[in-house]
């Protein structure tokens, strides 16, 4: 994920990401165990794992209060 490039993201994608930080923080999937053995100081608390999955949970209602529905999903792409 690159957040220098994630305003200019679709809204649908957006969304995505934030589902997704929220769901490989809960698993345990991020940061990536690769990433810790180098940076031993990026390993997350349980409060910092809970303040991020607070923060990916809230931008998304954030978003639903703010945006229909059907923008915050991936539209299928049409054949031609």
């Amino acid at each position: 994920m690159n957040f220098s490039e994630f305003s200019v993201s679709p809204l649908w994608k957006q969304y995505k990401m934030f589902k997704e930080i929220g769901r490989e923080v809960k698993s345990g999937n991020m940061p990536l165990t690769s990433y810790t053995l180098i940076h031993r100081d990026a390993v997350l608390s349980a409060d910092q794992k809970l303040t991020l999955e607070s923060w990916a949970d809230s931008s998304m209602k954030e978003m639903e209060s703010q945006y229909p529905a059907d923008s915050l999903k991936r539209k299928p792409k049409t054949s031609k």
